[in-house]
């Protein structure tokens, strides 16, 4: 097959898709949207930096390393979006403007190379846009999120979501929960074809990274990062801290990484037990941090999917969580991690002290911390399979 992916991000989750793909003899052209200045993706650093819209070849020697095959094509698509600083001023329609004509340049060199089969992944504008662009041609969307916010009442399908289900365009999602809440709203939609795949562990983490690393003179602290909204419940966490700190002093440290704002971060900067790292990260202070700490917490009120696991399970570090979204169909309790049934801050602290202050049980999980719960179906190779199967029934049909 000629395969052509187009991604807004999602490194991580497909380039293992795309090694597989390229070792059993297929072909495939990959296109990444990046924001302008951009010198990595999730799991990916660049050898140099895109600063202007447009296509451009992908450079990067470690990627060419890790896939070490000629029937790979990588590009690199540079879009400035909109900026809400901006607001509907003049300098947002002209960004409009040329993230358009880039978004059609794409699309016009998707049609003239004749692919089999086009998989785009993600589930906000421009993917859309792209979609709609290729509408008459053999698509397929993969979509991480299939509501704006998975935590809130209202449940607002992403606009991806909304535009494959009014085309009927074939979906693919990675999770239980993200494939029955689909299978329900789509209902009464007739026509519509929706295959649940799940990904692997984010393997292109291990790609050696040539950027700033983490510079914390620290060990065995607790890990939380992502980005930082209300539904990944650092609040809840904050309430399971001061329970244990209720026992005496931290035998840890907390650390928490990533860019976003909660009202509890203040909080945090004012106590010695946690140390704040609120900005983005890159691969390699990423790398660096779950390298050194002893687990990683994932507080989630909701969820649909998360690549946490995926990408903490590839350095052996267990996970702890609530048992939301699909951290059940990743982490076994008590086998690679431990899952918090009920979503209460003491509960939240017994197993944070059980991972962090048990030698023994800490000790006794390590040999577990080598695999997804129900690993065969998070293979690489099985998940590749699943893919070659269903994309050889698109076309056929």
């Amino acid at each position: 097959m000629n395969i052509a992916l187009i991604a807004y991000g999602f490194t991580g989750s497909t380039l293992p898709l795309v090694k597989r793909f390229l070792e059993k003899g297929h072909s495939v052209s990959c296109f990444y949207i990046v924001n302008p200045g951009s010198n990595s993706l999730e799991a990916l650093d660049f050898d140099t930096k895109y600063f202007f819209p447009g296509i451009y070849n992908l450079k990067s020697l470690a990627l060419d390393q890790y896939l070490n095959s000629k029937n790979c094509r990588a590009s690199i698509c540079v879009l400035i979006r909109k900026r809400k600083k901006f607001g509907n001023s003049f300098i947002n329609t002209i960004i409009d403007r040329i993230d358009t004509r880039t978004i059609k340049k794409i699309c016009v060199k998707v049609k003239n190379s004749h692919f089999d089969v086009i998989n785009i992944v993600g589930h906000m504008y421009p993917m859309d846009m792209i979609g709609g662009l290729l509408l008459k041609e053999k698509i397929v969307y993969s979509l991480h999120e299939i509501f704006l916010e998975h935590g809130s009442s209202s449940l607002e399908l992403t606009t991806v979501t909304s535009f494959a289900l009014k085309n009927k365009v074939p979906i693919i999602v990675h999770s239980m929960n993200s494939f029955y809440e689909l299978k329900r709203i789509s209902k009464d939609i007739h026509g519509i074809s929706i295959k649940l795949i799940h990904f692997g562990e984010f393997e292109t983490y291990l790609l050696p990274f040539t950027f700033n690393s983490a510079k914390l003179n620290l060990h065995s602290f607790l890990l939380f990062f992502g980005s930082i909204q209300a539904y990944k419940g650092l609040s809840i966490l904050y309430d399971a801290i001061t329970i244990l700190k209720v026992k005496g002093p931290l035998k840890f440290k907390i650390v928490v990484a990533g860019r976003g704002h909660d009202p509890v971060l203040e909080k945090m900067r004012e106590s010695t037990d946690y140390i704040l790292i609120n900005r983005y990260l890159g691969n390699g202070e990423l790398v660096s941090l779950i390298k050194k700490c002893k687990a990683v917490v994932c507080p989630y009120l909701s969820a649909s999917q998360s690549g946490i696991p995926q990408t903490v399970l590839v350095f052996r570090k267990p996970v702890v969580a609530f048992n939301v979204g699909a951290f059940s169909e990743i982490i076994e309790s008590e086998k690679n991690g431990l899952l918090v049934d009920v979503i209460d801050a003491k509960e939240l602290a017994v197993a944070i002290e059980k991972m962090m202050c048990n030698d023994s049980f800490y000790e006794g999980l390590l040999p577990e911390v080598k695999a997804m719960h129900n690993s065969d179906v998070y293979d690489w190779e099985y998940i590749c399979s699943q893919y070659e199967v269903y994309f050889k029934e698109l076309i056929e049909e």
